[in-house]
């Protein structure tokens, strides 16, 4: 498990993109699958959401349990 670090978030519009996705500084996150082209896939509560190389560059996140 893993928290968003808030400093870390891009440009205005990638924070809004992010908050759109329910992504906000310090959600608990995990990585479920790594795509072959560098994308993730995350759970995130009881979702899971798909991230392009591009959006997973950059996001920051703190090591949890």
């Amino acid at each position: 498990m893993a928290s968003v670090d808030p400093a870390a978030f891009p440009t205005p519009a990638g924070r809004l993109r992010l908050r759109e996705l329910g992504i906000r500084p310090g959600a608990q996150v995990r990585v479920i699958r790594s795509t072959p082209f560098g994308g993730r896939v995350i759970t995130l509560a009881t979702r899971r959401i798909a991230l392009d190389p591009h959006t997973c560059a950059a996001i920051a996140v703190e090591q949890g349990r």
